[in-house]
């Protein structure tokens, strides 16, 4: 309920700014955000993964993790930052195109908190405080919707005080989650540690996760700055608005893959144990993600006429070109978070590279032909391949993982069933 409560919002805020902008505006507050977005899941290097697997795997004491969490973070604050806001200075005119300098500086703030926000989400769900992890998402995007919500009320609102609102938000969750993590540390109880792992370990495995995460992130976010690059932030505008909605689908296999990622991490070793509980997520998430599709296509015309305008019925058409690929790049998550527990987050990696330099070179064709929906054909090709060459992977030597066990079946959907409330009698 709490990621439905995080979606319904995030759908609220973008259509609080969708609603108060112009779409040339909008496009901008879309590319400053997008760039938050990039530098804080790149700049991450896969410390919220190494959190989770080393903690649970006992390799590692919770006070290590969180000095070597804030290290890195203050290496962001107090180095980082400066240098991408020099390169600004010189190349951000250049790079993006019609967003001013105020705007770019901004979104350098929101990443500094967005990445710590991130950090300590990961250690909620190392320290099995799932609790805590699903009321800082939802606490992270009311705060938002209020925060903006308030410049509208003031006719305040322009796209870079729309990053400011979210500046705030998004810092205030993290003095808060700080504040809790002092809480969990002083009353948690320590857990041997088998064996400490030395401090390039921990970062080594991280970056090797990382690698594929952030490739996979680039993929979903390239075809939003080549549209701005070659088109307009106007085009980024519209089909950011169809990609709000298509990829609350994967909302499914995002939380099947928070939860169960800890669970695969702590069962290290034994990969047939492993290897069951993915394919009961993948199964799961499939039947899921797949209503789920089917409910949103019925109603996704008056959604975005309602929430959005006239001027963005347009990302109709590209929120049916996206279904399927987003589909089946759910289900790739599942596969990824196994690949990685079992201790192979390289292989990820190597498909991801594959399928990213095929979106790259796709976009880069079809974009100045066919605008938005270039995108996203390009999108949905790439999302496609790259989950044929994961099963492919899966079922080769390297894992010999049989693909029949992640075929749905009427037990799974039973399962299902048995979630729902039941009928009243009468």
């Amino acid at each position: 309920m709490y990621q439905v409560g995080v979606a319904v919002i995030q759908l609220l805020v973008m259509t609080c700014v969708a609603r108060s902008l112009s779409v040339e505006n909008n496009g901008v507050f879309v590319v400053g955000l997008l760039i938050s977005n990039v530098l804080a899941n790149t700049m991450l290097l896969g410390l919220n993964t190494s959190n989770i697997y080393f903690l649970k795997a006992r390799k590692i004491s919770l006070n290590q993790m969180l000095f070597k969490n804030l290290q890195y973070w203050l290496l962001m604050v107090f180095v980082v930052s400066p240098i991408i806001y020099i390169l600004l200075l010189d190349f951000g005119a250049v790079v993006f195109p019609g967003i001013k300098l105020e705007v770019l500086t901004a979104a350098i703030v929101l990443f500094v908190f967005m990445l710590a926000n991130v950090l300590i989400h990961s250690i909620f769900q190392a320290v099995d405080r799932f609790d805590l992890f699903n009321k800082y998402l939802l606490f992270n995007v009311v705060m938002q919707l209020i925060s903006l919500l308030t410049l509208v009320y003031f006719d305040l609102i322009t796209s870079l005080y729309g990053i400011y609102a979210l500046i705030f938000a998004t810092s205030l969750c993290f003095f808060c989650g700080i504040a809790h993590m002092f809480f969990i540390k002083k009353h948690m109880l320590p857990k041997d540690v088998i064996k400490n792992q030395p401090v390039k370990s921990f970062y080594k495995f991280g970056f090797k996760s990382h690698l594929s995460n952030i490739i996979a992130f680039l993929m979903s976010r390239a075809d939003v700055y080549m549209l701005n690059y070659f088109i307009s932030p106007a085009s980024s505008a519209v089909y950011m608005v169809a990609v709000l909605f298509v990829e609350r689908l994967g909302m499914v296999s995002q939380s099947l893959a928070t939860v169960i990622f800890p669970d695969l991490a702590a069962l290290s070793g034994d990969e047939k144990k492993q290897h069951m509980l993915m394919c009961k997520a993948f199964r799961l998430n499939a039947i899921v993600t797949c209503v789920v599709a089917g409910l949103v296509s019925i109603f996704i015309y008056p959604a975005i006429y309602v929430l959005f305008g006239l001027k963005y019925l347009s990302a109709t058409e590209v929120f049916f070109i996206l279904v399927l690929g987003v589909i089946l790049k759910s289900g790739s998550r599942i596969l990824s978070v196994f690949i990685t527990a079992v201790g192979k987050p390289e292989m990820n990696f190597y498909m991801a590279l594959i399928a990213i330099m095929l979106n790259i070179t796709l976009n880069y064709l079809l974009i100045p032909k066919f605008g938005v929906y270039g995108a996203a054909i390009a999108t949905t090709v790439s999302y496609m391949v790259n989950f044929v060459i994961r099963l492919v992977v899966l079922r080769s030597v390297v894992f010999r993982a049989p693909l029949s066990e992640l075929r749905p079946t009427k037990v799974d959907l039973e399962y299902i069933l048995s979630y729902l409330p039941p009928k009243r009698s009468g």
